[in-house]
């Protein structure tokens, strides 16, 4: 389950839970939602005791946004080794491992470049 709500007009346009983020020397397990409008990464609550206590409620636990920009803030994407290096507009940047995201990003960026 993922805590995102989407804006007037937005669609999904692709979901994968199989990434990984990479921060600094640490990997993290991400799910990434890709709209027609922003690029959304969710992670699992950092909370331990909010994580066990839902749990012990049965209560289902929610990735939370963790990192969102808008779709065409995305100006590269750079194939580097396991990681793939997204670069922002604002010469900010992440790397993301997902064979899935990184197709569609480059399919993206190859048809808002003919556009």
């Amino acid at each position: 389950m993922y805590d995102y709500k989407l804006e007037k007009n937005e669609e999904v346009e692709i979901i994968s839970d199989a990434s990984l983020l990479k921060k600094g020397d640490n990997v993290s397990e991400v799910s990434v939602v890709i709209t027609n409008k922003r690029f959304i990464i969710l992670e699992l609550p950092t909370d331990l005791e909010g994580f066990r206590m839902g749990r012990a409620i049965n209560y289902p636990i929610k990735k939370e946004v963790i990192f969102e920009t808008s779709i065409e803030s995305i100006i590269s994407v750079e194939n580097q080794g396991d990681f793939a290096k997204y670069l922002l507009n604002s010469t900010n940047y992440f790397y993301l491992k997902d064979e899935k995201i990184y197709a569609y990003i480059v399919e993206y960026l190859k048809s808002s470049i003919n556009n």
